[in-house]
């Protein structure tokens, strides 16, 4: 892939940014619109701008548990582990029943080489 190619992901990816800040600023009470936004920040690598949006989605509905994960894996690629795992706990205490809830803990402690914790 040249550069040209990827000057154009770039774009497309900074515009896919605005139209999404454009529908937070049109609906600011939708979590999953707040939430969108964050992932899009995180795969840019911008993970302090990922925390704050996914954070605010977090806060427009506490019981937004994917949200929630996403929050701890922004803080996890960031190296804030603590943060990580209480997210992940808290997560997981919305829904315990959720087999990605438990997921999400077993990458985490499978991250930090705690290969039995993990399973």
């Amino acid at each position: 892939m040249g550069q040209d190619s990827f000057h154009i992901v770039n774009n497309i990816a900074e515009e896919a940014r605005r139209g999404l800040e454009a529908d937070v600023s049109r609906h600011p009470g939708y979590p999953d619109l707040h939430l969108k936004l964050g992932l899009a920040h995180y795969l840019a690598g911008e993970y302090d701008e990922a925390r704050a949006w996914c954070e605010k989605a977090c806060d427009l509905n506490p019981r937004f548990a994917l949200a929630h994960a996403a929050l701890g894996y922004v803080n996890l690629k960031a190296g804030k582990l603590e943060s990580a795992r209480a997210i992940f706990e808290q997560a997981r205490g919305l829904n315990p029943d959720s087999p990605w809830a438990w997921n999400d803990l077993g990458v985490f402690w499978a991250s930090q080489g705690k290969t039995a914790d993990a399973l």
